[in-house]
């Protein structure tokens, strides 16, 4: 902190006089009988004492004013009692305390008041008085004549204590370090680590802080607001409950997640709590909550109640805990609370196992059932494929979109095809195998009823009978293959082109033959045409 003011160095070191004053307050602090200060009431303000020569003695401290949500009462002489205070800032003074003053400090802190030190690097001020004044009141703590980290930081180093309560960073610029033993502790380190630059230690109920930087109380914003809460001000405590519907749900469905902060303070009249509810999850598994996890109270009506939702989307499987933290104000202390949630996956893709059967020379079908988001592949050997081939047998192919298997046999195959193994997964990754078959049905041949040349001619004889036979096919009409059979005998394979054949029934007895032509065209399909010849026609009577 910059001021207009010439810095005036006081020595480190005490001289008799000053000696004498401090054994002088050391009888005079054994003498007080402490009537007790007790805890601050909401309305008690904050005393800005600006005498001993203050380095800053226009400073009112506003924003702690502020921050603890109390008024500011700014002096240049130390009143005899200090009872009625929030606490006591002691800001920047050049000039030794007289045992009067220490014995009125030390009375105020035995009944439990909250005095603050503030000061400065060395470059700015002599921090030598606040050395004497924690020394008789029977502190470790020194504030030194130092310098470090010049320009504004943000320190995230803060340990734990009552007073840093909800404090996660503080902003700093060119500080002085405090050193110090046992019973004294660290509140706020630099933001390198190692040096102090903010202490405190009980003294009777009380508390004696060292501040070695004054921006952290001329202007408390965030976190430094929340110090200065804690240390000025009365903030109430806090519960907080969470609660999570449904408590267990699949993988991908929508939980939402409540958040009931109560004040739950002893005493006073309770406060609604303000502020955000930030929240995690742990545990097995793994989710999102929408909005980035954060919502902001609510009041519900009841006096000291607040509330707010989040939505909770699970992405993996397990056991969770959802938690909500409520981050605190100035005047709330923060809380949290979980909640316990069961994020679950549907059961399995189950498919079923096919096996058709298609007449010759025909494809065959199998529609596999896909879950939403899921997927289908065909194996081959253990791998995805969209098309598998047996040789000799014929082809399996996939389409994936539809999930419809299409088997089309092998030229001349007819019988029980290999079966193909498929995969069947979901949207979670979880997959089943199953398999289809096809079966191809013997290509059709024609049947003679025995009966069809057994008739006996009436008289007997030997016939010379040569008989064409002339057969037609529709035009346009594209033949794959003729075949014939006499008497139920085949006849060689005759030419697709082959219109006439030729039937010799000479040297035969006296019978009927049948001739049987049947003729393959395209599409599977068969024309079949059936001729009855005699070998002896009949003879009109004479």
């Amino acid at each position: 902190m910059n001021f207009s003011l010439a810095r005036a160095r006081l020595s480190a070191g005490r001289s008799p006089a000053a000696a004498f004053i401090v054994a002088v307050a050391m009888v005079v602090v054994s003498m007080v009988v402490f009537a007790g200060v007790a805890a601050a009431a909401p309305s008690d303000p904050i005393l800005v004492y600006t005498g001993n020569t203050s380095m800053n003695p226009g400073e009112t401290y506003a924003g702690v004013g502020v921050a603890s949500d109390r008024s500011i009462s700014s002096t240049s002489v130390l009143p005899g009692s200090l009872s009625g205070n929030a606490c006591v800032l002691l800001s920047l003074n050049q000039a030794t305390f007289n045992g009067g003053q220490v014995a009125t400090l030390a009375s105020y802190l035995a009944g439990g008041g909250r005095v603050v030190m503030i000061a400065e690097n060395d470059n700015y001020v002599n921090n030598a008085p606040f050395r004497s004044l924690a020394t008789s009141l029977g502190s470790s703590m020194q504030i030194l004549n130092n310098a470090f980290d010049p320009g504004f930081r943000d320190t995230l180093n803060i340990d734990a204590d009552p007073l840093t309560r909800d404090v996660t960073a503080i902003n700093y610029a060119y500080t002085a370090s405090v050193a110090f033993s046992s019973p004294a502790r660290s509140l706020v380190r630099l933001s390198g680590g190692g040096a102090t630059m903010m202490a405190a230690e009980a003294i009777g109920t009380g508390q004696l802080i060292a501040l070695g930087d004054a921006n952290a109380f001329t202007s408390p914003n965030g976190d430094a607001g929340l110090l200065v809460a804690n240390i000025c001000g009365s903030r109430r405590t806090t519960t907080s409950d969470v609660e999570c519907t449904p408590a267990s749900a699949l993988v991908g469905d929508t939980v939402t997640c409540a958040a009931t902060v109560i004040d739950s303070e002893i005493g006073g009249t309770a406060d609604t709590p303000t502020g955000d509810v930030g929240f995690t999850h742990s545990g097995v598994g793994a989710g999102t909550f929408a909005g980035g996890g954060a919502c902001t109270l609510a009041a519900t009506g009841t006096l000291g109640e607040a509330s707010c939702t989040v939505t909770y989307t699970a992405t993996a499987a397990g056991a969770q805990t959802l938690t909500g933290a409520y981050e605190g104000t100035t005047k709330s202390y923060g809380s949290s609370g979980s909640d316990a949630h069961a994020a679950t996956l549907p059961a399995p893709p189950a498919p079923t196992d096919g096996q058709g059967t298609a007449p010759y020379g025909q494809s065959q079908t199998f529609q596999v059932t896909i879950p939403a988001g899921g997927s289908v592949t065909l194996l081959d050997n253990g791998q995805p494929a969209t098309s598998v081939t047996f040789a000799g047998e014929g082809v399996y192919e996939l389409d994936a979109s539809s999930g419809v298997i299409t088997f089309t046999s092998a030229a001349g195959f007819s019988g029980t095809a290999r079966s193909v193994s498929f995969r069947v997964t979901d949207s979670y990754g979880q997959f089943a195998d199953a398999s289809f078959g096809a079966t191809v049905s013997p290509p059709a041949t024609a049947t003679i009823p025995p009966t069809l040349d057994d008739a006996p001619a009436r008289s007997a004889c030997t016939s010379r009978r040569v008989v064409t036979v002339n057969f037609r096919i529709p035009s346009g009409t594209k033949v794959r293959s003729v075949r014939a059979w006499i008497a139920r005998k085949a006849v060689r394979r005759l030419s697709p082109t082959t219109r006439r054949l030729k039937v010799d029934l000479r040297g035969m007895g006296p019978r009927s033959v049948h001739v049987v032509i049947v003729i393959k065209v395209a599409g599977a399909k068969r024309i079949r045409d059936v001729r009855v010849y005699r070998t002896c026609p009949s003879r009109r009577p004479t």
